[in-house]
């Protein structure tokens, strides 16, 4: 009897060592955080057992009762994510609420989520400094398409109530993370991050170059990657083309072509030659910013209406060239009536420039709600704020100019070879090669007079 229970400890064993085996292999996950101090300070916290996901969220800059939430989503954007937002109450429980995003505004509550996530105690390990806070929750693992983009914000305003589908106050910050789930997590030796030297007085925090404990999966803090400076030379290269370029362009010909003959080629240049190129680069470059997040085109206004404005300012600019060409071939436009062209491409400049000022507005926005770029898109915004102010009063100042104008196109007035005004009618008294913008008043009455009567 003893043989035989002595010729089954072998196997036994084998059974024992199996089982340890697959429990180590089971235990997999991922970290990461985003810093952009002294403002703000995330990590997020994955580890895979047993078929559960369990998230650790970690705001470190900021104690408990200065967090009003913390959430993540299981995406590359807002809209169209599912997400699992947490936050404590004043019993000290924890709220979880699933939500949906439809559009960039506050997510309605999923009542019926495909995975119920549920809030545990999170582990404190060495790298979570003092007066840090952490929420946690538990989800089961999707095993057939696993996370690979997150996207998590947190928000100082505490919900209005203690129910999952309590109003949730805009976020103070958001950003996104790559996590990979797969990663063994114990006894793998960890990587530490090369980060700046922490300021910070925990000094065990990986990010302050200290010790930490290589059995648990530590943060690493991503700096402007490829994506990110695409998004920023995007930006750039739009907001110099449609609002620095165009406008100048415009309002050099508000104010000048009745003083100036070289008023078209310096509306020329800017609104052309410099803007054409700097805008197709900066458009391009904004699907592959999207493509470089594998994210989805067209799924907001502003991805549409870039496509929309690019678009209506490549017509504007062959109108441009048309009314120009017609105006070289010195075809006479004597009536009192403004051709319709002339008008469309006025009304379409200024339209233009309208929906280009709404439109890096929005642009700004979409930085601001990501940490990663919110210092930049203050600075933006600031500028913005006062260049939407300064051209149009500049432009309707320059409406002051615009009788002369009239004036002189009623007599008789076109661009010549070197972009001057001359006088059209051949049975006029006053020379032809005679520039009107040298003209005096008393010059065009006796132009007005011959023209009239013909």
């Amino acid at each position: 009897m003893l043989s035989l229970h002595l010729g089954r400890l072998p196997v036994l064993l084998l059974w024992i060592c199996l089982a340890f085996v697959t429990r180590v292999k089971a235990l997999t996950g991922d970290s990461s955080c985003y810093e952009q101090l002294p403002y703000v300070s995330f990590c997020i916290n994955a580890t895979v057992e047993n078929d559960l996901i369990t998230y650790q969220l970690t705001n470190k800059l900021d104690p408990p009762e200065k967090v009003g939430w913390m959430g993540i989503g299981f995406g590359v954007q807002m809209t169209k994510t599912h997400m699992v937002v947490l936050w404590k109450n004043g019993d000290n429980s924890m709220t979880v609420s699933h939500r949906y995003a439809m559009y960039y505004m506050e997510p309605y509550v999923l009542k019926d989520p495909p995975r119920v996530a549920k809030p545990v105690e999170p582990k404190l390990s060495a790298w979570h400094p003092q007066n840090s806070t952490t929420f946690a929750f538990q989800i089961p693992y999707n095993q057939t398409h696993p996370e690979k983009k997150l996207i998590w914000a947190y928000g100082r305003g505490r919900p209005s109530g203690e129910s999952y589908n309590s109003h949730i106050y805009r976020h103070t910050a958001i950003g996104y993370f790559d996590i990979d789930l797969t990663k063994g997590i114990s006894g793998e030796p960890v990587k530490k991050p090369t980060t700046k030297p922490s300021t910070g007085k925990d000094d065990k925090h990986p990010a302050a170059g200290g010790k930490t404990n290589p059995g648990t999966p530590q943060p690493s803090t991503p700096k402007h990657d490829t994506h990110g400076k695409t998004v920023l030379v995007h930006a750039f290269l739009l907001t110099l083309g449609f609002l620095v370029f165009l406008p100048i362009g415009v309002l050099t010909g508000r104010w000048t072509r009745t003083i100036s003959p070289i008023w078209f080629k310096v509306h020329w240049i800017l609104n052309w030659a410099l803007a054409l190129p700097v805008i197709l680069i900066g458009w391009v470059l904004g699907p592959i910013a999207v493509n470089q997040r594998n994210g989805p085109h067209f799924s907001d206004s502003h991805k549409a209406w870039g496509t929309v404005i690019v678009s209506v300012y490549l017509v504007q600019v062959l109108l441009g060239r048309h009314i120009h060409n017609r105006r070289a071939e010195r075809i006479p436009s004597v009536k009192l009536n403004r051709p319709a062209g002339n008008i469309t491409h006025v009304v379409l400049g200024l339209f233009i420039l309208g929906i280009s000022f709404v439109q890096v507005k929005t642009g700004l926005d979409k930085l601001q709600r990501s940490s990663e770029f919110m210092k930049t898109a203050e600075w933006g915004s600031r500028l913005w704020n006062f260049w939407v102010v300064a051209v149009p009063f500049i432009y309707v100042v320059g409406l002051y100019f615009l009788p002369k104008q009239f004036q002189q196109e009623r007599a008789g007035a076109l661009p010549d070879t070197d972009g001057g005004y001359v006088i059209l009618s051949e049975t006029s008294q006053t020379p032809t090669n005679r520039l009107v913008f040298e003209a005096r008043d008393q010059d065009l009455e006796d132009v007005r007079k011959p023209l009239n009567q013909s």
